[in-house]
């Protein structure tokens, strides 16, 4: 994965504030491990939510944008970028997960796997593809993004997963649907047109976090919350999938 996301940032070329890649041992023999030496970035991780006394409106229609840029910051046809893959999105493998999918997931696996039958999965851009807050550098003064981290699965694919990302992100963080449509406002206005296809994006983003909680759940402790356990998380997600 260190050189993948090595030869993304390489491309990126401090883009849309990423990091410059310095160095890069995927042997292990300078570092002792496998490491990609890459320079610091302004700014630190902030988390949404009311009780901050931060702007969330303002964070949230930011985030938007800076995905926009994200999305812009590769030309489509660049050899050196890698593809990201979604064949788990393909009807027949949708049709495996619903059978093991327990209550109350089965009806949204449905969902899902009908949706997919009608739409053309499409790699329509660069993206950046596991958005996170816990990937974004803030100038708390300006309440501006200062730097995007996180690169290592970066590449060609359907920009709406990236938007899903970042709604359902913003849902958990904030226990409300408010900010996830913001991120959305944002990000159409920033790019020009609307998102189609945003309820499959949604249910597809949010059935395969499931077993993330665990991770999720240890991001939002770095930061400092707390009040982010997993049942917490696991409420707002299910809360994220009836919401329409």
């Amino acid at each position: 994965m260190l050189g993948r996301e090595a030869r993304v940032l390489g491309v990126l070329g401090g883009a849309v504030m990423t990091p410059v890649v310095l160095g890069l041992d995927t042997a292990g023999t300078g570092a002792g491990q496998p490491a990609l030496l890459m320079n610091c970035l302004p700014g630190h991780a902030m988390t949404l939510s009311k009780e901050s006394g931060l702007d969330w409106i303002a964070m949230a229609q930011e985030i938007g944008r800076t995905l926009a840029d994200v999305h812009r910051a590769v030309p489509a046809g660049d050899p050196s970028v890698p593809s990201a893959v979604f064949d788990w999105l393909q009807p027949d493998a949708l049709g495996v997960s619903a059978e093991y999918a327990s209550s109350p997931w089965r009806g949204f696996w449905q969902e899902l796997e009908d949706l997919a039958g009608e739409i053309e999965i499409t790699s329509d851009g660069f993206i950046q593809r596991d958005v996170r807050v816990v990937d974004l550098f803030w100038d708390r003064l300006h309440l501006r993004i200062s730097g995007v981290l996180g690169w290592e699965r970066a590449g060609y694919g359907p920009r709406g997963w990236d938007l899903a990302k970042a709604r359902l992100d913003a849902t958990l963080q904030c226990g409300w649907f408010q900010p996830a449509d913001l991120v959305t406002d944002a990000y159409e206005a920033a790019w020009g047109d609307p998102v189609v296809d945003g309820r499959f994006w949604d249910l597809a983003v949010g059935l395969s976090s499931i077993e993330a909680l665990d991770v999720l759940q240890r991001g939002y402790a770095e930061l400092g919350r707390a009040d982010l356990m997993q049942p917490t998380l696991w409420t707002r997600l299910l809360e994220s999938l009836r919401h329409r």
